[in-house]
């Protein structure tokens, strides 16, 4: 809004579609002297360079690298960002936070929001250890899509996975005051949803057309 060129890139190509989405209901943004850009690190690298044919995932994180190497001997052509606000950083690759850092000036911020455990391909790269050390940290409490009866419902299924003498002390954590204070919910109220155990063995003898309808029942 102040003029600035911002990046929001995040690796997940579905997180980066849906914000690009949310933004369009902005009407500040509409008003605004600054540019913001939101793309997934594949999509920047795309730009860069086009893709090669063939290719599977490690074969891709190979050819990055080598897009990336070729970025840092070309580095005075790529856009540069005023802010860089990575988003989901625990699942990037060491040569997307390379590249990125590529796309600062000397006094760029870099916002760089993870979280701890919620890896989904992996370690998290050494590079986002670093940068942790080093940075101010800021602790984000505020959840905007679950209730927090459905959080700790999530939470305990997850803690305990399905072993009902771990419940106990998965529950008794979760009911504790620093947890509870963990978090600012946005949305108020929630009840835990309805668990119900069908017994499939009773539909045997039934026709297949009559067994969906028995499954939705």
């Amino acid at each position: 809004v102040q003029g600035s060129r911002v990046l929001f890139a995040c690796f997940n190509k579905v997180l980066a579609a849906d914000i690009k989405r949310l933004l369009t209901f902005s009407e500040k943004l509409t008003l605004a002297d600054g540019q913001l850009e939101v793309h997934d690190v594949w999509e920047m690298i795309n730009l860069f360079l086009s893709k090669p044919e063939q290719g599977d995932g490690d074969g891709y994180d190979d050819w990055a690298r080598l897009v990336v190497e070729q970025m840092r001997e070309d580095k005075t052509i790529l856009p540069k960002f005023d802010t860089i606000l990575i988003d989901e950083a625990q699942d990037m690759k060491a040569w997307a936070f390379e590249m990125l850092e590529l796309h600062a000036h000397e006094r760029t911020t870099i916002c760089i929001a993870a979280g701890q455990g919620q890896e989904l391909y992996g370690d998290a790269a050494d590079f986002l250890k670093q940068f942790t050390n080093g940075a101010k940290k800021r602790n984000l409490r505020r959840c905007f899509r679950n209730t927090e009866t459905i959080t700790k419902f999530a939470t305990a299924t997850f803690e305990a996975n399905w072993n009902s003498e771990k419940l106990g002390p998965v529950l008794h954590k979760l009911t504790s005051r620093a947890v509870q204070t963990e978090l600012e919910y946005a949305r108020p109220g929630g009840e835990l949803p309805s668990l119900v155990a069908i017994d499939e063995s009773s539909l045997d003898d039934v026709s297949e057309d009559f067994y969906p309808d028995a499954q939705n029942d």
